[in-house]
């Protein structure tokens, strides 16, 4: 195919391809755990029996609770050290989405080498103008080529990687610091319960399938009933349900490659499977007042999953060869886009994903030998090309 009379391939520049993540780059420990209830904390009998005696040993859980939190006791609901161990696992893995996320976009951005290289050097749009439509469709299509987890879930949008590039980071540098704008000082308090009471609509918060939530803690009828000493009632509450719990956890997964990288290598590295605890964990954090306050009163409506997000975020390539973007009014602040863009993006640079390939719609545009977990059935939203730049982007 040719683009402005040069092939796409000269779109691909291997020196923007992010590094390879070794498999120890999250060095977590997989362990099933029994599934939430009213009673008291799980008997260390009630481990699976097949588990090694090792993982049987309180000791052998991570505990702590991540910097910026704090353990929360909730009416009925007590921690234990099983639950505490998803969370903490959970917590890091969405660190690791999210910086692999933010480090793929440093790549692409406006001073990179690799942008340098391609629009000062010889690349093919070193002679297009600066702000026109055919500069901002050459530098769509370079990113698109070279970000597949940007191009679909923020559209390849051009003009908008700046602010994209800027939440990631934020994201990361005040997820756990309680002096950030918003977190007024106070700890985020981690409470585990399937019973939830918004106070205003009544209505239990967990059913439905949540698997967690954000809400204010002054927000939740049960700590109103409870009474007594209370934390601040400014303070911000991350709840875990029991459908959290039930969800595949990331760690796992990449031990699956660890241990049989061949044998799991297409079962594991495809996104299809690839939704966990540490996915959920990511969109919550883009919730916080003082990271990226993403669907705030429900503005955009909190959209999920990567094939619905995508589809929000920018046309359809049948209605509109060109696909409009809609980063500024959609993308940007909805949480899943980030959190499936880290997902994306992580295992697309795992060592141990490395030769999967996608081969649905578009995948000629990829070039040959192109990772790519993407599932090749239904196949991608996004475009890799487009003749022009679409006006009217939002």
């Amino acid at each position: 195919m040719l683009v402005f009379g040069l092939p796409l391939v000269l779109f691909l520049l291997p020196l923007v391809s992010a590094t390879a993540l070794p498999i120890h780059d999250i060095s977590l420990k997989p362990r099933a755990i029994p599934p939430l209830s009213r009673d008291l904390p799980p008997a260390p009998s009630l481990v699976p029996r097949d588990e090694p005696a090792r993982l049987q040993k309180r000791a052998d859980y991570q505990t702590e609770a991540p910097p910026g939190t704090r353990w929360q006791a909730f009416p009925y609901y007590q921690w234990d050290d099983q639950h505490k161990d998803w969370v903490t696992h959970a917590w890091a893995g969405a660190k690791a989405l999210a910086e692999a996320a933010a480090a793929s976009i440093d790549a692409v951005a406006p001073g990179s080498p690799a942008y340098q290289l391609f629009f000062e050097g010889n690349g093919p749009c070193k002679e297009t103008k600066r702000g026109t439509a055919e500069f901002k469709n050459c530098y769509r299509m370079f990113i698109a080529a070279n970000n597949l987890a940007y191009g679909q879930l923020f559209g390849a949008d051009p003009e908008n990687i700046g602010l994209i590039q800027t939440n990631f980071r934020k994201l990361l540098d005040s997820v756990e610091d309680q002096g950030a704008d918003g977190h007024d000082n106070l700890p985020l308090l981690l409470t585990v319960s399937a019973q939830v009471t918004d106070k205003d609509s009544k209505e239990n918060i967990c059913d439905g399938g949540t698997q967690a939530f954000v809400i204010g803690f002054s927000q939740i009828q049960e700590y109103i009933d409870a009474g007594g000493v209370q934390p601040d009632e400014r303070s911000w509450v991350l709840n875990l349900c029991p459908a959290f719990f039930e969800m595949k956890r990331m760690e796992q997964e990449l031990d699956k490659l660890q241990k049989d990288k061949n044998g799991k290598r297409n079962e594991v590295c495809n996104l299809d499977n690839l939704d966990t605890t540490s996915r959920v964990m990511l969109h919550e954090m883009t919730h916080f007042a003082w990271t990226l306050n993403t669907n705030n009163n429900n503005r955009p409506s909190d959209q999920r999953g990567y094939r619905t997000v995508t589809s929000y975020g920018t046309d359809d390539a049948n209605v509109g060869a060109n696909q409009r973007m809609h980063t500024k009014s959609f993308s940007s602040q909805n949480a899943d886009n980030y959190a499936w863009m880290g997902v994306y993006q992580y295992f697309n640079s795992l060592a141990e994903c490395q030769g999967v390939e996608y081969s649905g719609p578009y995948a000629q545009d990829e070039g040959n030998g192109c990772t790519d977990v993407w599932p090749s059935s239904p196949g991608k939203w996004v475009k890799m090309r487009w003749n022009n730049y679409p006006s009217g982007n939002n």
